[in-house]
Order: structure tokens, then sequence, then C-alpha cells
């Protein structure tokens, strides 16, 4: 429909309408664009439906529309290409639609349909004349956003196009050169339509469709790659010019090392890599193994190029080589000597070694001197081989910058293709479903451990449709959990360790039921080797449910539950308490050594921990190479350390497991690549495990009302006729108030009934009850483990304490019969003795006014009830010191004062004495040291004597010698300066004046 409302209208408008307009006379300028102009075009339509039934409840209207919104997935644009692009984004936006209302009465007249106009004539003509025409609100407006996006990224980019329109609005996208990926964020009150038109190929489309395409290589990484193999391949050719090598050479080293900001690379890492691949498939396409002239001209140009040494296979020459091959020899040894060999053999095997070396070197260096035989034959040979590669350029250079890349990634900037790469994505996909889940209800969709083999940075991303499903990651070797940004997980290092990293994602339903639906996991990296799933992910859980009244007590400890294991155990657990704002403490116990801590407010979440199992000397050893396909899984015997009547009911369901379904859940603990363990997961393997969940309350943040506090008083009651040993002659009457319940229960998600012998095993510290008080103060722990292993794991009531007070009252009642029985009768009989009744004031009264007033405040401490009867208080003045009753004192007399002053003078004496003692000692000692500090001073200046002296000694002669050598050099100069005057003198004539004054001289 937009396509021939736009065509129409731009056959209308006159091509030439935009040079007659004059820019005095419009403001703007509309111009309109033919759909069938461009190459290529895609458009994407959205109405929503109208017809939706109004939700009443304001929270469940908020999730509805919160999901909806979610559940549309924003458009991408995706364009490739080595020129610009120039798109039009058209944005239709459906803000309003009106209806007229008709009577269905007044639209017919005699049987007879009557037409729209008719009837809003008459409605007019019915209508007063004064009252004012209907005004109808101002529509809100259609918003388009474009913006930059990348899947390895959390960092939110700035827009490039913002449309914003009640009708219609388009705008011209204009992009550089390169890869681009666009997010189209499209919101309108009542649908929209979007088109792109451009001459350039793009795909408009959703978001498996363009992760399809971005996995794959940008163009310009494809041409770069290229040119590199080619340029290298140029070189090659000019290995016998020397000027034009050079050229080659440079021109190489600029492509895969350039410079950036003016600071050049260090070539030796990408270097290397290059020719490391090089060699490699040169090697594989002469069938991995190549002749002597091969080897020989490839380790002759790699010697150039890079100091590291390359390993290529190469063919054995024959035992007897002809005349003039000596060199091409190469001994072959099928099989290592039988005996040792001696010093004297190693040592001549090492100077032939050295010999051999030297030899092929200077060999080398008269092979890259231009013009020589043996450079024209190494040129011949290069190109030869190089021609086997040159149909695989386009592979064989992708890969090596890819390993370059991946080696240092901060170096990708570098690059030209940089700006298109950072959002290369390569994924794995893993799919499933989750069951239907009961309202307000916080389920898992699906738990499993992954493996990396080298760091990798890796975003793992979970596709479901719940507006409240996140992930979670964990490290299995700390139970450190991956950073999170706003319930959404970022990009992260992942490093090879020794447990693997669990990855859950969890949910919670709202106010109403979830209906099960599929789910897919993908995990997201860019030059990085994806992780691999050990096992499977596991979608179907064994839940078991712990519930319990909260019972405060002077530790603040909510809860201890031990867990008894026969195999290692990956679990989660998920603690809620009644009251939504109480800050608790979850903490998992082994041997009392905390081996994890959260905190939380009304619920805490364990993501995922794994239980160890007691490791005996007997056990295998499970470790895990670098590919996890190939670790090999072996099954574990079971635990000795466990007692005896739990291996027994333990033991007997996990004789039937599958072998594999063992080895899977093995295979989560093992060896790391490099083989080091974590220093406490190491340790533990070597002593029996003894785990206990425990919960606390932090900062006495669980108050509870009078109400409460009675019914916590029964629920204690209760606790102290447990711990009795004998039978009172009594029974006590039972308490007011609904008896506690100890439920643990195993059911599946569904809420289904779980095994047959899960009740049976787990016995109640408290009789149960078919009613739960849900209005007291109570909690509830779940429980998750994988369905295939339900059966390894056991949880019981902490109860080891309430044991050994009952084994101690035991031992007394059997050391002396009847022990308890009189203890009951001595009390009854002090009490009957010293009780006293208390009478009735109007103070207490009015106190229990003010108390009923305030009976449903909640408080830290049970109310003070009034008590009949009270034990009459303790007289200590006995007891006390200097006291002798009555409020007097017992005064001393003078002797015992005397006596107590002479002690104490005394003891200051002897403190006096002690402390002059130590300050003597302390100056003695000073003494001494500085007597010690003099002696080494006086020993220092002598040693310093007698080396001057040695020194005198020596320089002296040498002084002699000096002075004998420095005058008969100078005597000898002196000799030589005369002998070259007296030559200087006889070679100079004399002029014919000076001889004629000589002669009348004479």
């Amino acid at each position: 429909m937009a396509e021939s409302v736009s065509e129409n209208m731009a056959e209308s408008v006159s091509e030439n309408m935009a040079e007659s307009v004059s820019e005095n006379m419009a403001e703007k300028l509309y111009l309109f664009h033919k759909p069938s102009t461009y190459k290529c075009k895609q458009k994407v339509t959205d109405l929503k439906a109208q017809g939706t039934p109004q939700v009443k409840d304001k929270k469940a209207a908020h999730a509805a529309s919160h999901a909806t919104s979610e559940s549309k997935s924003p458009m991408f644009l995706f364009v490739d290409s080595r020129e610009s692009a120039e798109i039009v984004v058209s944005f239709h936006s459906l803000s309003r639609w009106f209806e007229i209302p008709i009577n269905p009465t007044e639209g017919t007249k005699g049987g007879k349909p009557t037409s729209h106009a008719t009837s809003l004539e008459a409605s007019q003509s019915q209508a007063p004349l004064s009252s004012p025409p209907q005004e109808y609100p101002a529509p809100p407006p259609g918003v388009l956003t474009v913006e930059p996006y990348s899947w390895n990224s959390t960092v939110f980019n700035k827009p490039l196009l913002t449309l914003k329109t009640t009708g219609v609005k388009g705008a011209l996208l204009c992009l550089p050169e390169g890869r681009h990926v666009l997010k189209f964020t499209m919101e309108a009150p009542l649908g929209f339509h979007v088109d792109c038109l451009s001459n350039t190929p793009f795909t408009f489309a959703d978001e498996d469709t363009v992760m399809s395409l971005v996995e794959k290589e940008s163009f310009r990484f494809i041409d770069y790659a290229t040119r590199t193999m080619k340029a290298f391949g140029d070189m090659i050719k000019a290995f016998n010019d020397d000027t034009s090598f050079e050229e080659r050479d440079h021109e190489f080293k600029q492509m895969l090392c350039p410079a950036f900001d003016g600071k050049p690379l260090d070539n030796r890492m990408p270097m290397e890599t290059f020719l490391h691949a090089v060699v490699t498939g040169i090697t594989a396409a002469h069938g991995n193994q190549v002749e002597y002239p091969v080897w020989f001209a490839w380790k002759t140009l790699t010697m150039g190029l890079s100091s590291t040494q390359f390993h290529m296979p190469v063919i054995a020459a024959p035992t007897n080589p002809r005349p003039g091959e000596a060199d091409k020899v190469i001994a072959s040894f099928d099989s290592p000597p039988e005996r040792e060999p001696s010093l004297e053999e190693l040592m001549s095997a090492v100077k032939i070694q050295a010999s051999w070396r030297g030899h092929v070197t200077r060999k080398m260096i008269k092979a890259r001197e231009p013009g020589s035989p043996l450079n024209e034959s190494a040129h011949t040979t290069l190109v030869n081989s190089w021609s086997l590669l040159e149909n695989s350029l386009e592979t064989v250079g992708l890969s090596i910058f890819k390993s370059i890349i991946q080696k240092e990634l901060d170096q990708l900037e570098r690059y030209p293709f940089s700006k298109e790469e950072w959002n290369f994505v390569s994924f794995a996909d893993h799919q499933g479903q989750y069951a239907d889940t009961p309202p307000q209800t916080w389920f898992m969709l699906f738990r499993g451990v992954f493996g990396c083999s080298e760091p990798t940075f890796m975003l793992p991303k979970v596709y479901s449709g719940l507006p409240t499903c996140f992930v979670r990651v964990i490290d299995n070797d700390t139970y450190q959990e991956v950073p999170r940004i706003f319930h959404k997980i970022t990009p992260h290092y992942y490093l090879p360790n020794r447990n693997g990293y669990t990855i859950i994602a969890e949910s919670k339903s709202m106010l109403e039921l979830v209906a099960g639906s599929k789910w897919r996991l993908r995990f997201l990296t860019s030059f990085s080797v994806l992780p691999t799933i050990r096992g499977e992910l596991c979608a179907t859980f064994h839940v078991r449910e712990i519930k319990d009244y909260y019972i405060p007590n002077r530790d603040d400890v909510v809860m201890r539950y031990k867990v008894h294991i026969t195999e290692d155990h990956l679990s989660t657990i998920h603690f809620v308490a009644s009251k939504s704002d109480v800050c608790i403490q979850l903490s998992i116990l082994d041997n009392e050594r905390e081996m994890l801590e959260l905190e939380g407010i009304g619920q805490i979440i364990v993501p995922a921990f794994v239980f160890r199992r007691d490791r005996t000397l007997s056990d295998p050893i499970v470790v895990e190479t670098a590919q996890p396909e190939e670790r090999k899984k072996q099954p574990s015997p079971k635990p000795t350390s466990t007692p005896a009547a739990d291996a027994k009911k333990l033991g007997d369901s996990s004789k039937t497991k599958p072998a594999e379904k063992r080895a899977r859940r093995l295979s989560t603990s093992g060896a790391d690549k490099d083989g080091k363990h974590d220093g406490r997961q190491s340790n533990d393997d070597d002593e029996a495990h003894k785990f206990v969940i425990q919960v606390k309350v932090l900062r006495k943040s669980w108050p509870l009302t009078p109400v409460q506090w009675s019914f916590v008083e029964a629920q204690r009651e209760k606790e102290r006729s447990e711990m009795r040993v004998t039978e009172p002659d009594v029974p006590a009457k039972p308490t007011a108030g609904a008896p506690s319940k100890d439920k643990i229960s195993a059911v599946k998600m569904l809420g289904k009934k779980g095994g047959k012998g899960a009740a049976k095993d787990n016995k109640p510290s408290r009789p149960a009850s078919n009613h739960f008080e849900s209005s007291q103060a109570h909690w509830v722990m779940r429980f998750y483990s994988d369905d295939s292993t339900k059966d390894e794991v056991d949880l019981k009531k902490d109860m080891d304490r309430i044991e050994e007070i009952k084994a101690t009252k035991r031992a007394w009642e059997d050391a002396e019969p009847g022990r308890a029985a009189r203890a009951a009768e001595s009390r009854k009989k002090y009490i009957k003795d010293h009780s006293v009744r208390a009478e009735d004031e109007t103070g207490d009264e009015s106190a229990a006014s003010d108390t009923e007033g305030r009976f449903d405040d909640p408080s830290n401490d049970p109310p003070v009830q009034k008590q009949k009867e009270f034990l009459q208080p303790i007289d200590t003045t006995p007891f006390r010191k200097n006291y002798i009753g009555n409020g007097q004192h017992l005064h001393l007399d003078e002797e015992v004062k005397k006596q107590l002053e002479e002690r104490r003078v005394l003891e200051f004496n002897r403190y006096r004495e002690w402390r002059e003692q130590i300050l003597k000692d302390r100056e003695e000692d000073k003494k001494k040291r500085y007597q010690e500090k003099m002696k080494q001073v006086e020993t220092c200046l002598h040693l310093q004597e007698r080396l001057d002296a040695a020194r005198t000694a020596i320089i002296e002669p040498r002084e002699v010698i000096r002075q004998r050598i420095l005058e008969a050099e100078k005597k000898r100069q002196e000799e030589l300066a005369a002998l070259e005057a007296a030559k200087e003198k006889e070679k100079t004539p004399k002029s014919p004046k000076g001889k004629k004054a000589a002669a009348k001289r004479k």
C-alpha cells in the first residue's frame, strides 16, 4: 500500500519542481522518492490488535504491556559494501483511528438502511446550534530510532537517526564504506510501517537473519587479507632482485604490521604467526613432506624475516649419495640406539651439529646474494612452491589474520578493517523447553556446565519471551558470579579452570500462570573458540522443599541442615522467609569451615554449588585435556566415610544408574589445561566432607508479634519435651496453637509427586501436621537437583547438638539410675518451699492495659507476662567482699592495715629493684655495643692500612719502571727532534746574497 501511494505521489510531482521553487517562496522542500527506481527495497509493518480485553489489575496490566513490548524484537539493518551507501528510511506512524458511532435504531428508516452522511446530517440538525464542536486530544507520535549495534558490547552509541511523527516522515541515512549493523527501534500507538530504499545491497530483517550474515568476514577484511598474501607473493617473485626485493619486503611488512598513531608495531608476533601458517600450508601442499631444495629455499627466506626457526619435515636422502650431493644427506634413525651414548660420542655429536649448522647458515647467506647460482635455484623453488597456494590465498590470509587478532586483540585497531570487525560474531545455539509454572513462583529454565579450553571473550544470551528472565554464570572454582548490569550479563573473559562454569537461566512468574514454551541459549564470541557444554543442559529438576517455623535463639540461627551425597552433586538453593524485609545470611559449611556466604533481604538464591564427595586412594583420577570432546570419563566408587545407614539407603539407588550418567557428572571436576588446581578444592579432596547449610538472621531484623511469641513458646516447649531422656510421670498437656511442620517433599516443577522413598528417607524433626500455620513466622528452602541425580543427595536436619545432649543425659542416667527422677523431685520441692505468691497492684493493671494497647507491635524480645508465683531472690550478701549485712561494711583494724601496708611496700621495693636491674643491664649492654663498634672501626682502619701498604708496595716499583720508560722515551724524542732539525738545515739552500755577505766578512 505504501509503495503505490508513494509512486502516485512521485508521478504527480514534476522532476524540475525543486529548481523552479525559489528560496524566498518556500521554507521547506519536500522530496518524493519512487521505490521502483531503487534496486533494493525492504519494508516491515506491524499493527497492534485493538480488541484486547481490559485488565483491571495495574500490576497485571503493566506486566502484560511489558511482555508485549519485549516480545516485539527490534529490526536490524546490515550493510557491507566497499563504497559509501545512501539508504532512504521512511517511517509511517498510525497514531489515531477515527470511528463514527452509528445508532442501530436510527440507521434504518422503514427497514431501509441509511448512509453515514445522512445519519451524520440528521444528528447535526438535531444538535443544538450553541453546542461547541467536539475536540480530540493530540495523538501521541511514533518514534523511530536508528543506532549502531554490537552484540559483544554493552555501550549504547549515539543514535544516527531519529524520526518522530504522527504521520509519515523520511530521511536519508548516509553510511561510509565498510560493514555496518544498525538497530531499528520503532514505537507507535497503533502501528507502524517502515520502508528502506537504496541502490546498495543491504539486509533489513530480524536478529537471527542478520546474525548469520555478521558471522561471515567483511569484504574489506577479505580484500585486505588477499592483498597482503599477494604482497608476500610479489616479494617471493622478486627474491633474485635486490632492489625490488627490498621494496616488496617493505610493502609487505607495512601491510602485515601497519603503524598506528605514528608508532610502528612490533612485528615479531605477527611475522611468526604469518610465516608459521605459510610454512604449514606449503608443507601440506607438498604432501606433509618436502624435499631438501624446498626446505632449503624456505629456510633461506624465513631466515631474513624472522629469527624463529620453523620445522618442515624433509624426505630423507639415500644412504649412498652421489658425489657433490653430500650436503643433501640427512641421516634418519627409525629407532633410538639401545645403549646410552658415551660422553665422547655426545661431544662428537655436538661438534658435528655445530659444523652442520655453520655450513647451512653460510650456504643460506650465499643463497640470499642476488645473481648467485644458489639464489637462482632458491628463487625458482620458492616460485614453484608459492604457485601451490595461489588458489587459496583468501582462505590462508583470513586464517592468518584471525590468529593474529586472537593472540593480540588490542592490536585490531591498527588495521583498516577494525571499524567493522568489532561487531564480528561467531555463535552456537542450544535449545530446550521449560514446563508450565504456577503464579508467583521462582523457577529455572535450564542449568548446565560449560568449559573453555583457552581464554575466551564471550557473551551468553537467552531467548525465552519471558520479561523477568535473566542469566547467571558462576565460576565453579571460586563460586564468584560474572558481573551483570541491570540483570543483564555483560561480555566477560572466561579463563580455563578446573571445574568449569555453571550457567543458569531463571525467571519468576507474575500473577498469572506461565505456559510452557521453548528457550534458546546462544554463546556469542568474536575471535575466540566457543565454549563446550559438559554433558547436557538440564531443564527438568527435582525439588526438595523444606518448610518450618522460625524459632529465635541466642545465635540467631534460623536453620541448619546436613547434606549427604554419594557423588559430586551440582545443586541450586532457594531460601525464602515469610517476612519480606528480613536480612538473612546463608552459609555453606564444610567441617565448620565456610565455603560460601551470601546475604539477602527476604530471600537468597545460591545459583550453583558443587557438593564434593569424599575421595579415597582407590578412586580414579579424572583429568581434563584441552580438547573437551576427548575427555575420558570413569565412574567413581561410593565414599567410605558416609554413615552406614545413609550409605545403605543411598547406595542401593545409585547402583541402578547408568555408567554414562555418572561419567557425565564426573566431567564437571577435573584439571585445567595447565594442570593447575584451585587450592581450596585440592585441599578438600584429601579429607572427609561434612556439608551443612546454615541460615542466620542479621541485625535483629526479624521481630515477632506477641501472638507469634506465644506460638514460639509452644514450639520451644515441644523441643524441650523431645530432648527428655525419660518420660515424666504426668504427661504434659498439649498447648494451644497449631503444631509445627517439617515438610520435606520431592516434587517437580509442575507439582508432581516425587520418588516413593523420599518421604521415608527424610524423617521430620517434629511430628507432621495436616495444617501449616502460614500466619506464623516461617521459612521455606527449596533444593534443586537434576532429575537424573536426585537419588545421590539427602537432606537431614542437623541434630548433632541435641543428640550429644541426649547422649550425655543417658550416660548420667546409666551411671546413676533414677537420677532424672530425683532431680525432678528436688526441683519441685525447691519451688514449693521458696515460691511466693504475687500481690495484685494497680500499677500492674495499668501496665497490663498499656501492653494490650501495643499488642500487635513486633519486638525482638518476648513480652513480659505477669506471673502469679515467683521464687524468692537468693541472698548473696554472705558471698560479698567486706560486707556483713544490713548495709554495713567490714572495717579493718590497725594491725591488719599495717600488714597490708608492709606487703604493698614490699611489692613496690621488688618492682624498684627489678627496674633498676633492667636499667643496669641496658647500660652495660650499651657499653658493650659501643666497644664492639669501636673494635669494628679499628679493624677496618687496620685493614685499610694494610691495603694501602700493599698498594704502595705494588705501585712504587711500577712508578720507577714508568719513570725510566718515560725518561728513555723523552730522550729518544729529543734525539729524533735534533736529527730532524739537522736534516732540515741541510735541505735549506743558501741565497747568493748570503754567500757574498759571508765572503765580505771573511
